[in-house]
């Protein structure tokens, strides 16, 4: 949580601590992996809460992300998976070198 995400909570109601605020931002960045959640969607994810009160930690955090464009929550990237090999045995077969290979 930043400065702005703390700001932000002074307009939100008292009922709403940066606890649940947090979780509702995950929540909903976990959800836009593929495309970006509707307001529909995060209706349906957060169900218990009031729906003026999501509407307005959606705007925030929709507006902060398309602002920002980029995710909200940081990334761990691995190795593209098109660069491991499919065959489980070929950590077994031994490199060749380049002068080895016939190219014919």
């Amino acid at each position: 949580m930043d400065t702005d995400d703390e700001e932000f909570l002074k307009t939100c109601p008292e009922d709403v601590c940066a606890k649940d605020f947090e979780k509702m931002v995950e929540q909903m960045e976990k959800e836009s992996e593929n495309r970006v959640i509707s307001l529909l969607d995060a209706k349906q994810l957060f169900r218990d809460v009031d729906h003026n009160t999501l509407t307005q930690i959606y705007d925030y955090w929709l507006n902060k992300r398309l602002t920002l464009k980029i995710p909200l929550l940081p990334e761990i990237k691995t190795g593209s998976k098109d660069l491991l090999p499919t065959d489980p045995y070929s950590a077994l077969i031994p490199l060749l070198p380049y002068s080895a290979v016939d190219t014919t």
